[in-house]
């Protein structure tokens, strides 16, 4: 069917080719090139080359527009891509230090339950900030419990009972955490545990010793 097909056409362009030499044959035209002719073609073929290269300009523009919004969408993609990955990093450098904070906090809480209570304020601080609220008010307990602890200590011993700190205890009010945006969910239990720890210290207020770590 394909070669039948093929046959046809070749037949037909054989058969048009004819005609046309025929007609050449028969009716002779001549064509006289002038200079006014030559000059016409010149600037009629220079016309079409211009119209080319104008074309082929507002094309390329087309497309050199097209890739440099591709490339504007791709540095705003990159931009947000950096900033949640700043943003992320942030938030993990927060949450190992909290981390690091609470473990110094327990690591001394057998020696001095004073600095265990700040390791675990500065624990608090960055918490509130990286940390999920279950971390938060995990470490909110262990301030509680160190607080219950020292004032153990001091109804067993009064009389040998000694506060020291290495941060002032005013620095840790409440206030000093309200600026942070979870703050408010434990600004309730956080003002009971400082008050109890103030009204240790305030007990004492002469033999109050600083600590350095």
């Amino acid at each position: 069917m394909n070669k039948s097909h093929n046959h046809n056409i070749v037949s037909w362009i054989a058969l048009a080719l004819s005609i046309i030499a025929c007609i050449i044959t028969w009716v002779r035209v001549d064509v006289y090139f002038t200079n006014d002719t030559f000059v016409g073609i010149m600037a009629g073929f220079m016309g079409a080359c211009a119209t080319i290269v104008v074309g082929a300009q507002i094309y390329n523009s087309i497309e050199t527009s097209k890739k440099i919004k591709k490339i504007e969408g791709l540095q705003v993609l990159l931009k947000k891509d950096l900033e949640e990955s700043k943003q992320s990093w942030r938030k993990s450098e927060g949450r190992i230090q909290a981390l690091l904070d609470y473990s110094h906090g327990i690591a001394i809480s057998n020696h001095n339950l004073f600095i265990c209570y700040e390791f675990l304020y500065e624990a608090l601080k960055e918490a509130l900030l990286h940390c999920s609220p279950d971390e938060v008010r995990h470490i909110l307990h262990d301030l509680k419990v160190t607080v219950k602890k020292i004032e153990k200590q001091e109804s067993n011993n009064p009389k040998n009972f000694q506060v020291t700190y290495s941060i002032p205890p005013e620095e840790m009010n409440p206030q000093s955490l309200s600026k942070l945006s979870n703050f408010p969910f434990i600004k309730k239990e956080y003002t009971e545990i400082y008050q109890a720890y103030l009204n240790i210290i305030s007990k004492y207020t002469s033999n109050v010793k600083e600590y350095e770590i």
